[in-house]
């Protein structure tokens, strides 16, 4: 005596499993060709910045103005390099292999802020937008002497 099961059910059973393959099989495409998630950059307050760098905190300084706005009054932060935002993505690697916090400063922070977003999506994690802050400035929008007027650097002019 043989028991057959209704075809109704073999149909239903198939159909269920043919659309739970499919359903994976989307979720595994969709998370295979989805675009990596880059963070959001960080930013670093003056303050911030001068309390780690007091404390020995080892800090990569990049300006990613250009030279001659690097070497130009009112000058750049004293330990600072010279990284234009035109060439950082052919020295990310550079950046990278020091394993260090990375601290990104301009006029505005507006390079900065897109050169932290190149260098997140380099693969780089430990990237920060220096604030900076335009009070008491110059005519340029730099602060004079200073980045700010909680910061008490004098800004080197080499």
């Amino acid at each position: 005596m043989t028991t057959d099961r209704p075809r109704g059910n073999d149909s239903a059973l198939r159909y269920g499993l043919v659309s739970l393959g499919e359903l994976a099989m989307t979720a595994f495409l969709s998370r295979l060709f989805r675009r990596p998630r880059v963070d959001a950059p960080a930013w670093i307050e003056v303050g911030e910045l001068q309390r780690r760098l007091a404390a020995g905190d080892a800090v990569v300084l990049v300006d990613v103005r250009q030279p001659e706005e690097f070497t130009a009054p009112p000058g750049h932060l004293p330990g600072a390099v010279n990284v234009p935002l035109a060439d950082l993505s052919d020295r990310a690697g550079e950046l990278a292999a020091r394993r260090e916090p990375v601290v990104l400063v301009c006029k505005t922070d507006r390079r900065s802020a897109r050169a932290a977003t190149e260098l997140l999506a380099a693969g780089l994690r430990d990237v920060a937008v220096f604030v900076v802050e335009q009070t008491g400035g110059t005519d340029k929008g730099w602060p004079s002497n200073s980045y700010g007027s909680t910061c008490r650097w004098e800004i080197a002019n080499d």
